[in-house]
């Protein structure tokens, strides 16, 4: 504990497997490289060897970037979230093809954008917790071997200023896109707008039920869902994007 910093590359080429992050680290360096005409960002365990990544007791906060890997590959497999994080940040563990296994804590209240984008060796159920209010844009995006997600988001209010107000949780642009694997999706609990691409290319989602308080379906919504033949609108919905079927099954 104490440890603030963790900077970019600082386990490659070691023999470490099985790493305990302090609950004190806060931020984690990113390298910003170009290689081939290619845009790379590496943040601190890009190209390291570790398999299994725990984070203390005591962690509110994933670093953004930590385990993103664009150009040196990750191993990594198994990553163990403590009871009373509540963010995930952005693009923390972009890019780790071998992840197969991240259980998320009661406590989480906002999963990050891009934060798991190409996990394609995440699999099985995901069960997204009560308490979160944000999902971002391209979370999961080619999460190739999820199977099925579970939500059941609180609704809820919170003080802004003087006043106490209602929110409900938002799920960003493309968060659930080219899902290939995803057969069931449970949308329960507060959100009003589902966003542009959330389910564009999900191949294998064969029925989908909009639930009430759902008011606006986004652009491509389902683009390419070609297994979706059932689909179930609820009343309130006020706002189709456009090409939000195309290439689905549904006839009815």
């Amino acid at each position: 504990e104490g440890v603030t910093y963790l900077g970019y590359y600082f386990l490659t080429g070691t023999a470490v497997e099985k790493l305990t992050i302090p609950s004190t680290v806060t931020e984690s360096g990113v390298y910003d490289h170009w290689s081939n005409s290619v845009h790379y960002y590496d943040g601190a365990l890009a190209g390291a060897g570790v398999t299994e990544l725990t984070f203390a007791e005591g962690t509110k906060k994933v670093p953004a970037s930590i385990c993103r890997s664009d150009s040196q590959g990750s191993v990594l497999e198994t990553v163990i979230l403590p009871e009373g994080l509540e963010t995930i940040g952005n693009c923390a563990f972009l890019n780790a093809k071998s992840l197969t296994v991240c259980a998320f804590p009661e406590s989480l209240v906002t999963i990050g954008e891009y934060a798991f984008q190409n996990c394609v060796s995440l699999e099985g159920e995901v069960n997204i917790p009560a308490k979160v209010k944000t999902i971002g844009k391209y979370a999961f995006d080619t999460c190739k071997s999820i199977t099925s997600v579970k939500t059941n988001l609180n609704s809820s209010s919170e003080w802004v200023g003087t006043d106490k107000v209602p929110f409900s949780a938002t799920m960003g642009e493309g968060a659930f896109r080219n899902c290939v694997s995803l057969e069931g999706f449970t949308l329960a609990g507060s959100m009003r707008t589902l966003q542009d691409y959330a389910f564009q290319n999900c191949t294998a989602l064969r029925e989908f039920m909009v639930p009430e308080g759902v008011t606006s379906l986004g652009n491509y919504l389902f683009q390419g869902c070609s297994a979706l033949k059932t689909l179930t609108l609820s009343e309130g919905v006020t706002y189709l994007g456009y090409y939000f079927l195309t290439g689905t099954a549904v006839e009815k």
